[in-house]
């Protein structure tokens, strides 16, 4: 009975960490195409916005951030190659590969690939 008590606990506690696990999952797999979608958006053409090598990073002071490659057609429908992008799924802080104005000075988006996107 004793053996019966802890497998049942031990299989609770496992039912527990595969949920936190799967909501985990599911949270980080909104963010990056929350990211995507705002990056799309900043496009010329949205429909055409090709991704790879897309993945999270943990920020400094906790959340995470989605970096990644994007490319995308211009005004010529020629693709234009693909560019760094960095989002924390917000508007305010999704930017591509340029000089990028965040926190009132201009921050080199190297400097932030660096900060955020290091693996």
């Amino acid at each position: 009975m004793r053996r019966l008590i802890v497998a049942l606990s031990v299989a609770a506690a496992l039912c527990v960490s595969v949920q936190a696990n799967a909501q985990s999952q599911d949270e980080e797999i909104a963010l990056t195409e929350k990211a995507k979608d705002l990056v799309s958006r900043s496009l010329k053409d949205p429909s055409s916005a090709q991704f790879r090598d897309v993945y999270l990073m943990p920020k400094p002071k906790g959340g995470k951030c989605v970096c990644g490659w994007v490319n995308s057609k211009n005004s010529f429908g020629g693709y234009v190659g693909f560019r760094r992008f960095i989002s924390d799924g917000t508007a305010d802080l999704t930017t591509m590969d340029e000089d990028s104005p965040l926190f009132g000075a201009l921050v080199p988006f190297n400097e932030l690939w660096a900060a955020f996107c290091k693996k």
